[in-house]
C-alpha cells in the first residue's frame, strides 16, 4: 500500500506539537522544528524562520550585528541559517524539493574552514599596521600578593621597594609550590613578566644584587628568601637608625593584598594604600591623619604623596578633607586653640526675619582616608613578627 501523505493540517499540528514539548531548551526546539520542517514542510520554513527570530534575546540580536563568527555554537543561529538554505533552494515540486535537500545536506555535511580566534585577527591587523610580528607575553592569571603594610611602608622609607617587590613575589611563589623558601631565577623572572611588572633583564639582575643579604641569598640559579622575621627586625633596626617612626608603627600585623604591577611609582603607591588599609582595619574606623605624618612615615614629600592619590590611586582610595569653623566672638575665647593657617571668610545669615553677615574663621583639619584593597583573612606569622 502506498504511504498516505499527510494533510496541511496534520503538517501544522505536528509541527506546533513538537514545538511546544521542546519549549524547555530554547536551542534545540529550533534545531529540531528546523529539521523536521526542511524534511516534511520546506514550505513552512518562512513562518517557523520569523518564530525562531522572535525567541532571540537582544544580547544575542546585538552579537549577531557585531560579532557573527561567535555565534556559530548557538542552536537558534544554526536553526535560522538551515532555513535560509532551504527557502532558497525550495520548489514546488516534491522530486526537485528531495533532490535540493539532499545537496544541501552533503554541502551541510562538508568541513567548513575555521574562523580565525579574535587574537589571530588582532596579531594580523597588527602585521598589516606596523609591518612586524608581535611579541605576545604567555597568559598567566595575575594573583595579588600578601604583603605586611609596615613593612611596605619601610621599604618605601628605605628607598628599598624594589627589592621587596621581588621578595614579596618569591615568597607568593614558594608558598604555592613546597615552601621550601628557594626559588628558581628563571621563575622568579617568568612571575615578574606574568605580573606585569616594568623591569628589563638586566634591571632584574641588577637588583638580585642589590638585595642581597636583606631579602635572599644567591647561589646559582636559585634564590635563598630570608623569613619574614629577620627580613623584618632588620628593616626596622636600619629604620630607627636613620631615625624614621618605629615606635608605633611596628610590622607584624594582618596582610593586605596588593597588585604588584606596574611601575615603582605605582608599586609605591600600591603600598602607601595598603598602609592605610591596614591601619583602618587595626583601628576598626577609616585613618584621620596629617599629610605631614604622613610624610615623616614614608619619607616622601606631600608633593609626591598627593601624586600618588590623584595618579596612581583614584581607584581604590578616598579621602575625605576636613574643615573646621568658628565665629569670631568665639575664637577670641578660644584664641590659643585656632592654629596659624585659619583665615577669615564673611558668612551670611539668614532668618525668616532678616538676613545679617559676620566674619568667621576656618582652617583645614587632617584628611580622612579609607583605601578599598582587600585583606587576608589569617594573621599567620604576624605575633612572631612584632615580637
Amino acid at each position: 500500500m502506498l504511504e498516505q501523505k499527510p494533510s496541511p493540517n496534520q503538517i501544522l499540528v505536528s509541527l506546533q506539537a513538537l514545538w511546544e514539548t521542546l519549549s524547555h531548551d530554547p536551542q534545540r526546539q529550533a534545531l529540531e522544528a528546523a529539521q523536521w520542517c526542511i524534511e516534511h514542510a520546506p514550505h513552512h520554513a518562512e513562518s517557523l524562520s520569523q518564530k525562531i527570530s522572535a525567541t532571540l534575546p537582544d544580547s544575542l540580536l546585538k552579537q549577531l550585528l557585531f560579532a557573527p563568527t561567535r555565534l556559530e555554537t548557538d542552536g537558534r543561529i544554526a536553526a535560522l541559517n538551515a532555513l535560509a538554505h532551504c527557502k532558497a533552494t525550495y520548489v514546488p515540486d516534491p522530486h526537485q524539493q528531495v533532490a535540493a535537500a539532499a545537496r544541501f545536506q552533503k554541502q551541510r555535511s562538508k568541513p567548513q574552514p575555521t574562523p580565525p580566534t579574535s587574537k589571530q585577527a588582532a596579531i594580523s591587523t597588527y602585521e598589516q599596521i606596523f609591518g612586524v610580528k608581535p611579541h605576545i607575553l604567555p597568559i598567566h592569571e595575575q594573583k595579588l600578593l600578601r604583603v605586611d603594610w609596615e613593612m611596605g611602608r619601610l621599604s618605601i622609607a628605605l628607598s628599598r621597594a624594589h627589592q621587596f617587590r621581588l621578595w614579596a613575589l618569591g615568597r607568593e611563589i614558594t608558598r604555592s609550590s613546597d615552601g621550601s623558601g628557594v626559588v628558581n631565577r628563571r621563575a622568579l623572572w617568568q612571575s615578574v613578566q606574568a605580573q606585569r611588572i616594568d623591569y628589563t633583564k638586566r634591571h632584574f639582575n641588577r637588583l638580585l644584587a642589590q638585595g642581597e643579604g636583606l631579602f635572599w641569598f644567591r647561589s646559582g640559579k636559585f634564590l635563598y628568601l630570608c623569613g619574614i622575621q629577620p627580613v623584618a627586625r632588620v628593616m626596622t633596626q636600619i629604620a630607627e637608625e636613620q631615625g624614621i617612626p618605629t615606635e608605633t608603627n611596628l610590622p607584624g600585623n594582618r596582610e593586605v593584598m596588593l597588585d604588584p604591577a606596574g611601575s615603582l611609582e605605582q608599586w609605591e603607591g600600591m603600598l602607601y594604600a595598603g598602609w592605610i588599609t591596614g591601619r583602618s582595619l587595626k583601628g576598626k574606623w577609616d585613618v584621620t591623619i596629617s599629610r605631614e605624618a604622613l610624610a615623616s612615615l614614608f619619607e616622601r614629600d606631600e608633593t609626591t604623596l598627593r601624586r600618588w592619590e590623584e595618579t596612581r590611586l583614584s581607584h581604590v582610595l578616598t579621602i575625605r578633607h576636613n574643615i573646621a569653623q568658628v565665629a569670631q566672638a568665639e575664637g577670641e575665647i578660644g584664641i590659643d586653640h585656632i592654629p596659624a593657617h585659619a583665615q577669615p571668610y564673611l558668612a551670611r545669615i539668614k532668618t525668616t526675619a532678616s538676613s545679617t553677615q559676620e566674619v568667621r574663621l576656618m582652617w583645614q583639619l587632617p584628611n580622612t582616608y579609607h583605601a578599598e584593597i582587600p585583606s587576608h583573612p589569617h594573621k599567620g606569622q604576624a605575633t612572631k613578627v612584632r615580637k
